[in-house]
């Protein structure tokens, strides 16, 4: 494995340990004489967050350890991938991508403290550390950390459309929350969803360098249409890793939605062809959210799982998510650019954690 700092969470302030889901990923798809450049950004981002919330104040302690374990940074990487194809001042770069992270790690806690997840990155969720309501705050400090680095640094065109952001990503949450423990499954209301809570966040990302860039209005929806699409995939992705991927590398226990009484794209669609599963998650709903399913349930789903190809099927559809987005790519002049973004979105379709 290659020593380049781009592998590497950046821990110059004693700030980040690396973890098996973090940034190795970048190896595969960022090289040549763009590496350096995505480095510095992602080093320097890392260090940014780093320092805007370990040891900084009270209300951002039940945050630090989510920070310390890094995560995959999809979002840091984009935002900083998307910078370099324009040329932005590495400045504004780096505050942008610390930003989207900031923005998700505040709605990792939530939506722990929502669902009462027990697990969040291979660790404690912290609410299970700090209690629910200094988890809710320490989620609330990450997004005002957020605004206020925007807002510092002058990036009024990005706060603005994270304003926006957060209203989907609230509206998300609610629709999420009116639809749990509901049946039937209701595909449209799934996508929806999916759209709202990460497809939002991503659109963000990818346009955000392109308005603080001053580029014109066609280039930066182009390119919010890229990151939206790439954030469909994703999600869906996460969807069928929550169903049937390998429950120790998820860093969460598997098939939480179902648990939390949540019905997301990939269950939705199992439904759709195995109807006669619905009886089973009913009567287990009705025993209360959070326990474990029972052993029937389970070799149900999963013999459901086998029959009908879903993993096949579903990175299938996650790789046209992504397909869908590409042409917006040619707003960005450097082919190189271009082509680790694609390369960014196969990898994503194919992940397995």
């Amino acid at each position: 494995m290659s020593s380049s700092p781009l592998f590497m969470e950046a821990n110059d302030l004693g700030a980040c340990q690396r973890s098996p889901a973090s940034l190795t990923w970048l190896e595969s798809i960022v090289g040549g004489d763009l590496g350096p450049d995505v480095a510095t950004l992602v080093q320097s981002s890392s260090s940014l967050l780093s320092a805007r919330v370990l040891g900084t104040r009270r209300s951002l302690q039940p945050a630090e350890e989510l920070v310390r374990h890094g995560g995959k940074r999809a979002r840091m990487t984009l935002t900083a991938l998307i910078s370099i194809g324009l040329e932005l001042e590495s400045d504004a770069a780096v505050a942008l991508s610390a930003a989207a992270e900031l923005v998700h790690g505040a709605t990792l806690i939530h939506d722990d403290v929502i669902d009462q997840g027990a697990q969040r990155r291979g660790a404690p969720a912290a609410h299970e550390v700090f209690g629910n309501k200094r988890a809710v705050l320490g989620g609330d400090a990450l997004l005002v950390e957020a605004l206020k680095l925007l807002s510092e640094r002058n990036l009024h065109g990005a706060l603005g459309d994270m304003l926006s952001t957060l209203d989907d990503l609230l509206e998300g949450e609610y629709l999420q929350m009116e639809r749990q423990s509901q049946l039937p499954p209701d595909l449209g209301v799934a996508e929806q969803i999916n759209r709202l809570k990460t497809a939002s966040l991503f659109g963000w990302c990818a346009g955000a360098p392109a308005r603080v860039a001053g580029a014109p209005d066609e280039r930066t929806d182009a390119l919010r249409r890229f990151g939206f699409h790439l954030g469909e995939g994703f999600q869906l992705i996460d969807d069928l890793l929550d169903l049937c991927g390998q429950r120790a590398s998820l860093g969460k226990p598997g098939m939480q939605d179902l648990r939390d009484g949540k019905l997301n794209r990939a269950m939705c669609l199992l439904l759709e062809e195995r109807p006669a599963l619905l009886a089973p998650i009913e009567a287990f709903w009705a025993t209360g959210e959070g326990t474990t399913p029972p052993p029937a349930l389970l070799s149900g789903i999963d013999e459901a799982i086998w029959e009908v190809r879903l993993e096949a099927r579903l990175r299938t559809q996650a790789q046209e998510l992504f397909d869908a987005g590409y042409a917006a790519l040619e707003v960005l002049p450097s082919p190189k650019v271009r082509e680790a973004l694609i390369a960014l979105a196969t990898h994503l379709a194919a992940r397995t954690q």
